[in-house]
């Protein structure tokens, strides 16, 4: 179990106060882009979870960050986040997908789709670095910072056994967000990981046995592989294949090279590093949520889509439809029109 788990570590450890004080952390885990924010004494800059400065992208919450009366820089999520009401990750994407620095694009992306920075640990403080403290003790200072506008804290709940760690989790998903995150309280700050102690919790929301109908080269290692896959539901009015996402992770590196041989023989259309292919692997796929999207055909898409199976008892006539994929929406639309409307 995830109780197990972490008094298990703290023994190993010999450090870890859950060897003698089996406490742990909860923090709901959002759904949104992970990023730091810097404040010093005359700027502010933001930075994705890779580093990568996206500073411009976000000009309200540069603007409210000056607000701080500290020198900081606190970890965090950036939501989608209006009139007191979560919107979802598609919503950002409006926002992430933009090229240009311009200020009025992004002026202008403020209004349409407004964020919100939920900060879970604090990192840096009017010149102390705040690594080798304890998570007990940076979220004890990150509450006592005054947050402007825009800025929220994630809510913290201490949690002493599996029953408590479940029924935090059912309140996660009860306020849509992905589930939790779980950590040691004494843990230290590990930059680019999150170490032994730090985990996330999460349950899928169901899954679509779909078709492949498209393969990509992948990147890195997978450079010379097909392992991106895009597939699509069937359309029961019609007979039509329609997609409806893309997934890349879930195979082992003996499937996807088995893949890689079957696409390359069954190819419709070559495009480089991309192949239209014959519709004939069925995968079965997992999902955290589906929602409305212009970006594909079928008009919905999928959320952090992972493939849990090749699905070789099945072929194309077995797939899921389109009519099933949009009850599933149905019912996480259900689900949304029915929690509050709080963050956590």
């Amino acid at each position: 179990s995830v109780w197990q788990r972490f008094v298990d570590v703290g023994d190993a450890d010999g450090g870890s106060a859950l060897a003698t004080q089996p406490t742990i952390f909860l923090e709901d885990k959002f759904d949104g882009i992970r990023a730091q924010l810097h404040r010093s004494a005359d700027r502010v800059e933001i930075y994705s979870r890779d580093l990568r400065r996206i500073t411009g992208q976000f000009p309200e919450l540069v603007d409210q960050a000056t607000n701080f009366q500290e020198k900081l820089i606190v970890d965090g999520e950036i939501i989608a986040f209006e009139e007191g009401r979560r919107l979802t990750f598609f919503d950002l994407q409006k926002r992430l997908g933009r090229k240009s620095d311009g200020e009025d694009l992004f002026a202008r992306a403020a209004a349409d789709v407004p964020v919100a920075f939920v900060a879970f640990d604090l990192l840096w403080l009017n010149g102390e670095s705040l690594l080798r403290t304890s998570l007990r003790e940076r979220r004890a200072r990150l509450s006592e910072l005054r947050l402007p506008p825009q800025f929220q804290i994630a809510k913290l709940i201490s949690a002493r056994s599996a029953a408590e760690i479940e029924q935090a989790f059912r309140q996660a998903r009860r306020h849509l967000n992905e589930g939790l995150m779980i950590k040691d309280p004494e843990s230290l700050y590990l930059p680019g990981t999150r170490g032994m102690f730090w985990f996330k919790l999460k349950k899928e929301l169901a899954t679509l046995d779909v078709v492949v109908v498209a393969a990509e080269l992948g990147h890195g290692k997978r450079n010379n592989v097909l392992s991106d896959y895009t597939f699509a539901v069937r359309d029961e009015t019609t007979g039509g294949l329609l997609q409806i996402g893309k997934a890349y992770s879930g195979l082992t590196d003996a499937e996807i090279a088995e893949l890689t041989e079957h696409f390359k023989q069954n190819t419709i259309a070559d495009h480089g590093r991309y192949r239209e292919v014959k519709p004939d692997i069925v995968l079965e796929v997992a999902f955290n949520s589906i929602q409305p999207s212009a970006r594909h055909a079928s008009g919905l898409a999928l959320r952090f889509p992972r493939i849990k199976a090749i699905r070789r008892d099945k072929n194309i006539d077995s797939i899921d439809t389109l009519q099933y994929a949009h009850e599933l929406a149905a019912r996480d639309a259900q689900i949304q029109q029915s929690v509050s409307p709080e963050v956590t």
